[in-house]
């Protein structure tokens, strides 16, 4: 989401990059941790998909849909509200005029709606940066998810290193017989 200094939104490009077949993959980036989601409401620091980026009613369910951008505003402007940077300050003014009930018929939203029911997570973007290598705004999610002195420490299983035990692990995919979403890892 390509926003001006007045939180705007310019344009929405893609990032993917075509594989053999021509379809659009992840492109590597780095991004705070995204979070578990079953059926509540969670929202992500930074990147996130259609529904809490932008409140888009992708599957007939416009009420969760705005609590879903509501959840996805609050949590942005909160730790971005005291960052000095003009994108920090463009990301919430954005989600301070974004009309998210009426997200569809945006101008630059209708045209690619069958892309982003698609699926992919959005990002933002001013002066073609990327929020997330802006250094005040990298120090605002270090702060939030970065290594606290009070969690517990211990060996890694995987790499040997001492470090802070993490609670919860990303989801595995390819594993045989689990579910396409991916199987949890759990070690005791």
């Amino acid at each position: 989401l390509e926003l001006d200094g007045q939180g705007k939104l310019l344009q929405v490009f893609p990032l993917g990059l075509p594989d053999e077949k021509g379809k659009r993959t992840a492109r590597p980036m780095k991004l705070p941790e995204m979070v578990k989601r079953s059926s509540g409401v969670a929202a992500n620091f930074l990147c996130d998909n259609a529904i809490y980026m932008l409140g888009l009613n992708l599957k007939d369910k416009k009420e969760r849909a705005l609590k879903c951008y509501a959840a996805c505003a609050e949590l942005n402007t909160r730790l971005l509200q005291d960052v000095e940077h003009p994108m920090a300050r463009a990301i919430c003014r954005f989600f301070e005029t974004w009309d998210a009930e009426h997200a569809e018929e945006h101008p630059l939203i209708a045209p690619i709606l069958a892309e982003l029911k698609a699926g992919g997570n959005l990002i933002f973007s001013m002066d073609s940066t990327f929020a997330q290598d802006v250094p005040e705004i990298r120090a605002a999610w270090d702060r939030q998810y970065g290594d606290h002195a009070d969690a517990p420490h211990g060996r890694c299983l995987v790499t040997g290193e001492e470090s802070p035990i993490a609670l919860l692990h990303p989801s595995i995919k390819g594993v045989p017989g689990a579910q396409a979403t991916g199987a949890s890892l759990v070690a005791f």
